[in-house]
């Protein structure tokens, strides 16, 4: 394991690491990425590194690093759809 996966680091630098990244493409800084974004942007040991740690990477993303969970849009615009 690299030095750089330490549980700290996957708290503070890890976070701030992903935030700027995602600031820089657009995306809402502060809703949880998916887990094909981490992979795509060269955070996927995270992925393992978090199991390691005997936490799914949804929990350490939305309890130990802050972010929200994203809302969903509905797949359509029909009100009766909708309602």
């Amino acid at each position: 394991m690299s030095r750089k996966w330490t549980p700290e680091y996957l708290r503070n630098g890890f976070v701030d690491e992903v935030k700027q990244q995602r600031a820089e493409q657009g995306y809402n800084t502060n809703e949880k990425p998916t887990h094909k974004w981490l992979r795509e942007n060269g955070f996927g040991y995270f992925l393992q590194r978090v199991r390691e740690l005997d936490t799914r990477p949804d929990e350490w993303l939305l309890e130990e690093c802050g972010f929200e969970q994203p809302q969903k849009d509905y797949p359509c615009s029909n009100s009766e759809t909708v309602r």
